[in-house]
């Protein structure tokens, strides 16, 4: 059945959503990689993308472990020609990232075909971003603030609040709330405490590890994957071929899958629109990725409407976390496609 011709997009002076494609210029990246449950990863999965479809797709999780991502952006922009002239805008992000394996079926068995990226909670600095990421491809934006590292060896402290709902009360006024602090062995912490109890005149911080350089982007990607395979790979998948669909991710495309809907007005149980949407994320400028320094300390404080603990199945806090990296590079956010939609 041929699909009806879709309406023309009404533009109108002061929107503030452009159209997609869009670069991310000058982007330094920091993550982190916190221990979860495959389980209850995949419940996220199901609740936002497989039981939504019905079982027409379906995603896993290949590790037992999060990213926690924190990313400057310094330059967002249209690439189409119509709005590539009308300005940009700076952005940072506050996310939490799950590797997860879509897979297809052959011959009566569930295999994997692809991987992406699922962002079940991410808060942005900017209100145009914010827009933009939930109109146009789905991303569960809130708004929030943030302190992101200012290089490989900052050591903090780093942090981000966002606007949150501490209880659920007919009382219960929506503020903005500390929701991650994270600082290194050897950084001040707010109010001056040194952590880690290293004094002024101390041993200084440990610099940022092993780097890779333009050209070497497939060695990066591997050496990040060995480590996370080390902290919980998924048994069952077959990781050579992971890496196959790895190898060439610097200058290729990494799908990214979100779930896409509007509550309706007229039904308020009802979404007028539902899809779940890929679309790759492709590295456009590689400059370096490393390792940054072990000894973390990791904070995390959750609420009633931003369950990050529970729902991602995190340790309490604080927590030490040793494994992280870094990334300085270039993106663009591509046009998406719908691989399944909800049908009147």
């Amino acid at each position: 059945m041929k699909e009806a011709c879709k309406p023309t997009y009404v533009d109108r002076n002061g929107d503030i959503v452009y159209r997609p494609p869009y670069l991310q210029a000058g982007t330094f990246l920091t993550a982190w990689a916190l221990p979860s449950d495959r389980a209850a990863l995949q419940k996220i999965c199901d609740d936002a993308l497989n039981k939504p479809s019905g079982g027409a797709v379906e995603y896993r999780p290949l590790f037992s472990t999060v990213l926690m991502v924190l990313a400057d952006i310094k330059k967002v922009s249209s690439l189409d020609p119509r709005d590539a002239e009308r300005g940009w805008v700076p952005e940072q992000d506050i996310c939490f990232w799950i590797l997860t394996g879509a897979y297809k079926d052959v011959g009566g068995k569930k295999v994997l075909d692809h991987l992406a990226f699922y962002i079940p909670y991410i808060w942005v600095t900017n209100a145009y971003t914010m827009a933009t990421g939930r109109e146009s491809f789905g991303y569960p934006k809130s708004f929030g603030w943030a302190q992101l590292a200012k290089s490989p060896d900052d050591p903090g402290p780093l942090w981000a609040d966002g606007m949150v709902l501490a209880t659920y009360t007919p009382d219960t006024e929506v503020t903005r709330e500390r929701l991650i602090t994270i600082v290194r062995e050897g950084g001040v912490r707010e109010g001056g405490v040194r952590e880690g109890g290293v004094r002024e005149g101390g041993a200084p911080p440990a610099k940022a590890g092993k780097t890779w350089g333009p050209g070497e982007g497939q060695h990066a990607v591997r050496a990040v994957v060995d480590r996370l395979i080390a902290m919980g790979g998924c048994p069952d998948v077959d990781w050579s071929f992971v890496y196959q669909l790895l190898r060439d991710v610097f200058g290729r495309h990494l799908p990214m899958v979100f779930l896409k809907q509007f509550r309706d007005c007229v039904d308020r149980a009802a979404a007028c629109y539902q899809a779940i949407i890929e679309a790759d994320a492709t590295v456009t400028d590689f400059k370096q990725l490393g390792f940054l320094p072990p000894g973390w300390t990791l904070e995390l404080k959750q609420y009633a409407s931003a369950r990050i603990i529970d729902d991602l199945a995190l340790p309490k806090s604080p927590m030490r976390v040793d494994l992280g990296f870094w990334v300085d590079y270039s993106f663009s956010m591509d046009l998406g496609r719908e691989v399944w939609r909800a049908r009147p």
